[in-house]
């Protein structure tokens, strides 16, 4: 199902709502998309202060600094740390979170998504869609904006594999609509 912007803020408020109330169960929102697509600029405008928001770029923050420093060859124990964290949030605080991250493919994230259904939470993912007016899809403005350096080859690599994560429940927010909510300047 695609969205309008005005769907997606309605949908936003409504999490932002369930996260002020312990009447609702909690809740797991997963934004997901291609490196470089928006999915921190997006989480950040609309949930920050809401909830805790998580990602595996966080590993790769200086504490001290706030600097990215991103080591490939850490990448495994950065996804370890990510999947331990979200583990460990869902099972002691039954608080809700949103988690952002590129996630492309179902195996890099559904099992969380399972473990939180099962626990109560209500489980939903936002696929944040590359510009895809053309036809095809325009990596390279997401490539000139990346703020990772994410090589475009990578890029097209990580939407060649993308991944249905059905049976959950998936909005797909195309790029004009993310993009007017969450633009960096």
């Amino acid at each position: 199902m695609k969205t309008t912007v005005e769907e997606l803020k309605t949908r936003a408020r409504m999490w932002r709502q369930r996260a002020d109330q312990s009447l609702y169960p909690p809740f797991l929102l997963l934004v997901r998309g291609i490196s470089g697509v928006g999915k921190t600029t997006l989480v950040e405008t609309l949930f920050k202060g809401v909830c805790p928001l998580m990602s595996t770029d966080d590993y790769w923050v200086h504490p001290a600094s706030g600097e990215y420093q991103f080591v490939r060859a850490r990448l495994a124990e950065a996804h370890a740390d990510f999947r331990m964290r979200v583990m460990r949030h869902l099972f002691q605080s039954k608080l809700p979170l949103v988690l952002h991250n590129t996630a492309s493919r179902r195996w890099e994230c559904e099992d969380l998504l399972y473990v939180a259904e099962q626990i109560g939470y209500s489980v939903e993912a936002w696929n944040l869609l590359p510009d895809l007016s053309s036809g095809q899809p325009n990596l390279y403005e997401i490539f000139q904006k990346n703020s990772h350096s994410v090589p475009l080859e990578k890029l097209e690599e990580q939407f060649q594999r993308w991944e249905s994560l059905r049976p959950f429940d998936e909005i797909d927010v195309p790029w004009h609509v993310h993009r007017s909510i969450g633009v960096r300047p």
